[in-house]
């Protein structure tokens, strides 16, 4: 039996494609996420409800530079069992006390991130919709197909600072983060949390 349903996809023909990430990105450690209030749709890649943050969590903001953004999952695994790597990169300009400082914290903090993609649909990385082993089929009315998890968080790859030179170089950060689920990042059907 199939766990999500195969269904016909068209493309309207003159379709907005615009690629890349608008905004800054969000980063939530793993320890701080409160996942209480939201369910995952059958869809599988839907995550629908608010994150909430626990007493200790707080979400940060991390300026992303237009046009230096991208999002991408790749297929790993055998040709039997598959999973995908998500890969999120941005650019941050700049170097002071306060990014290095982020940086030093972010560097072992596993958590989830949340960007903006340009058709304003907020995704998310971190959170793995996970089948739900007490689910019985379409008759069951008691359990979710899917449960959202934090059991295989985003973590950052690569943060590569660079003075650059004089001359048309950049200063600043590229931010690498990686996670991996069985899908691409989520969907995220809900509000951004607000920090106390």
């Amino acid at each position: 039996m199939s766990r999500i349903a195969f269904v016909d996809r068209s493309w309207t023909e003159g379709q907005d494609n615009m690629p890349g990430l608008v905004g800054p990105c969000y980063f939530i450690a793993k320890s701080g996420v409160d996942l209480s209030a939201c369910t995952i749709e059958d869809d599988g890649v839907t995550l629908t409800g608010n994150i909430a943050l626990t007493a200790s969590g707080k979400i940060i903001e991390i300026y992303a530079t237009e046009n230096a953004s991208s999002s991408a999952d790749a297929d790993q695994g055998d040709i039997d069992g598959k999973y995908a790597q998500h890969t999120l990169t941005f650019f941050t300009p700049g170097s002071d006390k306060i990014l290095e400082s982020q940086k030093r914290a972010l560097r072992n903090t596993p958590g989830i991130w949340i960007y903006k993609d340009t058709n304003f649909n907020f995704r998310v990385a971190g959170i793995w919709a996970a089948e739900n082993p007490k689910w019985e089929g379409e008759a069951d009315v008691v359990n979710d197909r899917f449960v959202a998890s934090l059991d295989m968080p985003a973590r950052v790859s690569t943060m590569n600072g660079t003075s650059g030179t004089r001359g048309g170089d950049r200063k600043g950060t590229i931010f690498e983060i990686i996670s991996d689920a069985p899908h691409a990042p989520l969907f995220m059907d809900g509000d951004l949390p607000v920090n106390a």
